[in-house]
């Protein structure tokens, strides 16, 4: 046998042990930190992209100028990118981030509930601020998935949450038709992600923080070193 070949060979019985070496959605499962910051991140992303996608359908029906408020969500969606990057700068927890985003959601769609009809100018001002602070969200959801999951399980996290926040995201189309109150939606759903997401996440407290075993210890970097690579067996099953 020549040594191409036996490379050849070598090469296929490494892909192979690769293969039976993979995580699956069941070894995520199985680990309490994992399943819960997967539920938290799927909530918030779902909320934020059905929330999102509701305002957007929604834009054309809102009282005043209809190209006026398609160009109020435009310059949003691209003050949100500066905007997420800034507040995560500044403010280091993952949580914190959420939270400060979806309370600023509820307090804008609030004020608009309460005083639009009164105060027509909220409708370009809660438009943009909503939607800054919902395309941030979609935008630090990336975050989120390398902050809360180690190498191995992140693009099985970033799939499921993908998969099923898209579904929210299609269901705005068909729930915008059928309501003359979509900021009312917006409200209630990112309250519920708010109040439900709040005991879930679970993030490391430190970068330098060592590896703990136990059934909420959760490693904060798992790409620092080599020893690191199959950090997840540190999480309890």
């Amino acid at each position: 046998m020549s040594s191409e070949q036996t490379e050849s060979l070598n090469q296929k019985g490494n892909l192979a042990d690769a293969a039976r070496e993979a995580p699956t959605f069941t070894d995520l499962w199985s680990r309490k930190p994992l399943r819960n910051n997967l539920i938290g991140v799927m909530l918030v992303s779902s909320g934020a992209n059905f929330s999102s996608y509701m305002i957007g359908y929604y834009t054309k029906y809102f009282p005043g100028n209809f190209f006026f408020n398609y160009a109020i969500v435009a310059s949003a969606d691209s003050v949100s990118m500066m905007y997420i990057t800034l507040l995560s700068f500044y403010v280091r927890s993952v949580k914190n981030v959420v939270r400060i985003n979806l309370l600023l959601i509820c307090a804008c769609s609030g004020i608009y509930i309460c005083f639009v009809s009164k105060y027509p100018i909220l409708v370009p001002l809660a438009i943009f601020f909503m939607r800054v602070n919902l395309a941030g969200i979609g935008n630090y959801v990336y975050h989120m998935n390398q902050a809360l999951f180690p190498t191995e399980f992140r693009s099985l996290a970033s799939g499921s949450i993908n998969f099923v926040s898209r579904l929210f995201a299609a269901s705005a189309l068909i729930a915008v038709e059928y309501t003359s109150m979509p900021i009312v939606f917006v409200f209630t759903i990112n309250l519920a992600v708010l109040l439900l997401s709040n005991g879930l996440i679970h993030e490391p407290k430190s970068k330098n923080a060592e590896l703990q075993s136990g059934e909420n210890s959760i490693p904060h970097s798992f790409e620092d070193s080599a020893n690191n690579l199959h950090s997840s067996d540190n999480y309890s099953r």
